[in-house]
């Protein structure tokens, strides 16, 4: 008769932590990857597993010890990324840590090194552990398994509630010489005038004289159809609302879904048919061009598998935090390369899409754009930090006026020009106005032989390029009734 200790002799959870950790984030990004790609990865897997369970081994002589040691070494290191944001994720203790990634693997490895000296040197032989562990894992990826295709769904589909089919036909006959230049300009997390002025006591009139005096049509009380980036972009560039029936089942598994949707979006696919020459310096995909910068709020569309699952490993999240570029380099870059492209000629009419991360945390300037100390921008408080939020916009009004003159001076023909944010600002206590807040945004839009009437106030969001697509490519599509969604997620 067999005996159980004997079957579970062989340490089958070293393959299987990898197995699991592979499934269990894969769930959330399947979407991105083929079939080829991930068989090749799980060879891989199991490859790496054998390799390091051997050496080991060799050098342990035990084959239980040298288990639980690979199981040590392995376990907090490729689930890194996890473990950060379940301690650190909007917690009070990024105010007394300001440097989570660092104080997380010095405590990880002093965690590990204590367990592998321990596991080495006792005299014990772990063999009710070794077989906990395998009946445990085993029952583990079972689980996973289970899960993962029960939850398993293609949502591309009807992940809109717009039929397409509405938008695909222009009745114009159209000369690429005469389109114009598009600027669609997003500044994250502006809020509303009206907004300052209840929530902050301050008027912003200075920018909006201004814009008004150059023929911009400002809305004081403009909304986002979301109060997350993904989904208000996606939303706008698709003239459409997520399929609620979808997002209100999982919204993580949506997540993906909307890189997509800002990738391939109807706008792009629509300009394309006009001759548009494209210009992306965002955060994200822009059909065949690469996101600009990587503002580290969200997971972003990864290239290869191989990327994705070591930037969750310890050293992948390093690694990425020392390349991380700060988002003062990289709003003052998108500056920079946004005027380059304003002057640049092109015998093809530019679409640009340009995403500041301001007046969104983490604040670093002053009204006058003079850096505020360090200690100011670390931790979740600061983020709460409506003094310097307010600072922030005053400053980042310069910079909208900086690029709208430089779009004005360097048009040859009257450009559409549409200046917004994305969301409002999201600390405010929910119980007081906070829910509504977020959804409160800065919008105002240069529209080139346009009369002002009733209809110019109900063009954000899913409208915007409605407007923009009936007024001057001849499309006749229908207004959409507004609506504000809450997405329960906070950039990180």
């Amino acid at each position: 008769m067999i005996k159980i200790d004997n079957i579970f002799d062989n340490n089958y959870y070293v393959y299987l932590i990898f197995y699991i950790t592979f499934i269990e984030y894969l769930k959330n990004s399947y979407i991105y990857f083929n079939y080829q790609e991930i068989l090749l990865f799980l060879f891989f897997l199991t490859f790496f597993s054998f390799i390091s369970y051997y050496l080991i081994k060799k050098f342990v002589k035990n084959k239980i010890k040298s288990g639980l040691i690979f199981l040590v070494i392995f376990i907090p290191f490729l689930n890194f990324s996890f473990i950060k944001d379940l301690i650190f994720k909007n917690s009070e203790l990024t105010n007394i840590i300001f440097k989570p990634n660092l104080f997380l693997l010095l405590f990880l490895t002093l965690i590990s090194i204590f367990l592998i000296f321990f596991i080495y040197k006792s005299k014990r032989t772990f063999n009710r552990i070794n077989n906990f562990l395998n009946i445990f894992y085993i029952i583990h990826f079972i689980i996973s398994i289970f899960t993962f295709c029960t939850s398993y769904a293609n949502y591309s589909e009807n992940l809109f509630l717009t039929n397409k089919n509405e938008l695909s036909i222009s009745k114009k006959s159209y000369n690429v010489s005469e389109g114009k230049d598009i600027y669609f300009i997003v500044f994250d997390s502006y809020t509303s005038n009206n907004s300052l002025k209840q929530y902050w006591e301050y008027d912003n009139q200075q920018i909006i004289n201004y814009l008004l005096k150059n023929r911009f049509i400002v809305n004081d009380s403009a909304r986002s159809n979301y109060d997350f980036t993904l989904f208000s972009i996606g939303s706008i560039l698709n003239f459409s609302y997520f399929n609620d029936t979808i997002l209100n089942k999982n919204i993580d598994k949506i997540v993906p879904y909307t890189f997509i949707s800002i990738k391939n979006s109807s706008l792009m696919n629509i300009l394309n048919k006009f001759g548009y020459n494209f210009y992306n310096l965002s955060p994200f995909d822009f059909g065949e061009l690469k996101k600009f910068y990587d503002p580290n709020f969200f997971p972003n569309e990864p290239d290869r598998i191989f990327n994705y699952f070591f930037n969750l490993s310890a050293l992948g999240v390093l690694i990425n935090r020392i390349k991380l570029e700060t988002p003062d380099k990289s709003n003052s870059r998108i500056l920079d390369t946004l005027k380059k492209i304003i002057r640049e000629p092109s015998k093809n009419p530019k679409f640009v899409y340009a995403h500041f991360i301001l007046p969104h945390d983490p604040f670093y300037f002053n009204s006058k754009g003079e850096k505020i100390p360090e200690k100011e921008r670390r931790g979740v408080i600061a983020k709460k930090n409506k003094r310097n939020y307010l600072e922030q916009v005053i400053f980042t009004n310069s910079i909208i006026e900086d690029i709208v003159q430089s779009i004005l001076n360097n048009s040859k023909t009257e450009p559409i020009i549409v200046i917004q944010g994305d969301h409002g600002y999201r600390y405010l206590d929910k119980n007081i106005f906070g829910t509504e807040e977020n959804h409160s945004i800065f919008f105002a839009t240069y529209l080139p032989d346009i009369k002002i009437d009733k209809q110019i106030h109900n063009i954000t969001g899913v409208n915007l390029f409605r407007f923009i697509l009936n007024k001057y490519f001849d499309y006749d599509v229908p207004f959409l009734e507004h609506k504000e969604i809450f997405i329960p997620l906070v950039e990180n």
